[in-house]
C-alpha cells in the first residue's frame, strides 16, 4: 500500500506543478493505458476538471513522447509480458528530459525490473501470469486514481451509480 501511495503522491505533485502524465506499456497493455487516460481526462464519474493524463499511442510512442515530454512530466510504464520491445528509448527520452519514471511490472528479470534506476519508482507484482499482472495493474491504478483525486481536490463523494 505504501508504494501505491508513493505513486499517487508523485503523480499528484507532477500535476500540481503543471506537468503531464504519460502512460505506456507493452503491446498487451494498450487498452489499460487508454482506459486510465480516459478516466482521468474525461471525468465521466465526477464533475472534476480533466487531468493531462495521456496514453502513448502504440504505433509511435517514442516520437510522441519525444515531442511532448518535459522535466515537469511523469512517465508511467506498465509491463505484463516478459518482453517489452521499445522500452529503452522511452526510458531514455524521459531521463533526458528529467521526467519522473514509474513502472508497474510482473516478476520478470528483464524489461522494467532490469532497467529502472534506484531513484525511479517500481511496483513489482509477484507473478509471471500476464492476465494476473494486468488485473492487479488495473486495481493498483484504480487506487492511484482515487488517491490522485483526493490529493488534488480533497474529499470526493462516492458515486454509488458508477
Amino acid at each position: 500500500a505504501s508504494k501505491i501511495a508513493e505513486v499517487a503522491l508523485q503523480l499528484s505533485e507532477t500535476l500540481m506543478h503543471g506537468g503531464k502524465v504519460f502512460l505506456g506499456g507493452d503491446a498487451s497493455i494498450q487498452s489499460l493505458t487508454q482506459h486510465f487516460s480516459d478516466l482521468l481526462l474525461m471525468r465521466k464519474t465526477h464533475s472534476l476538471p480533466p487531468l493531462p493524463v495521456i496514453a502513448l499511442p502504440l504505433a509511435t510512442p517514442v516520437a510522441f513522447l519525444k515531442s511532448l515530454c518535459s522535466a515537469t512530466d511523469a512517465l508511467v510504464l506498465f509491463q505484463s509480458m516478459p518482453e517489452f520491445p521499445g522500452l529503452a528509448p522511452l526510458l531514455q527520452i524521459a531521463r533526458d528530459h528529467r521526467a519522473k519514471i514509474i513502472g508497474l511490472t510482473g516478476d520478470f528479470d528483464q524489461g522494467l525490473s532490469a532497467t529502472l534506476l534506484p531513484e525511479e519508482l517500481m511496483i513489482r507484482i509477484p507473478s509471471r501470469s500476464s492476465a494476473f499482472i494486468q488485473s492487479l495493474e488495473h486495481m493498483i491504478f484504480q487506487c492511484v486514481s482515487q488517491q490522485l483525486d483526493h490529493h488534488l481536490f480533497g474529499a470526493i463523494p462516492v458515486d454509488h451509480d458508477a
